[in-house]
Formats: structure tokens, sequence, C-alpha cells
């Protein structure tokens, strides 16, 4: 059975392509894309744990 290889280049043009990708879209250009409306946020009503006394 033939197995593909590919390259030391050409898996770094790879990861360079998802990178670029990645940050051709801002964080602010994610978060002005999700839809909005009009609701009221109501926080939820929960004890947060204490990380400080975690053994």
């Amino acid at each position: 059975m033939q197995t593909k290889q590919w390259s030391l280049q050409d898996e770094k043009n790879k990861f360079s392509a998802v990178v670029e990708a990645d940050q051709s879209t801002s964080f602010i250009d994610y978060l002005l894309s999700m839809p909005a409306d009009d609701n009221e946020f109501v926080p939820l009503d929960i004890q947060l744990r204490d990380f400080d006394n975690v053994p």
C-alpha cells in the first residue's frame, strides 16, 4: 500500500494559509457579525466556586 507524504515546506505553506485566514477576520468583526436583538440580558443567579481552596 502506498502512503502519501508531504514535504515540510508543503506543511508550512498549509499552516501559513490557516493562520492568514484566521487573521483576516478580527475578533471585533466577528462580534459585530453576531445577530443582535433588543432583549434584556438577565444573568443567572448562581454560586461561583472558590478556586483558592481547591485541593
